[in-house]
């Protein structure tokens, strides 16, 4: 479990998949490796999935989180 916050948005993940969990800001959905669904396993501290906006964002983590990467969709940029 940890936090991921992504902007001025805090998502808070109950259970993290051994493989990785992975947040598409842009569908709202988080899923794991399988592309199950895990959007019942993180919840929001505005209600809304983080908006990636032009230009530099903050992204930081804590808990038992130990790696975050960020996958650009360079056709909607």
């Amino acid at each position: 479990s940890g936090t991921v916050r992504i902007g001025n948005t805090t998502l808070t993940i109950s259970e993290l998949p051994a493989n990785g969990l992975y947040i598409d800001c842009d569908e709202c959905r988080c899923y794991d490796e399988n592309r199950n669904n895990m959007n019942s396993y993180v919840s929001s501290s505005t209600g809304q999935f983080p908006v990636m906006a032009s230009g530099n964002n903050s992204v930081s983590f804590t808990g038992n989180i130990s790696y975050i990467s960020v996958a650009p969709r360079w056709f909607d940029i």
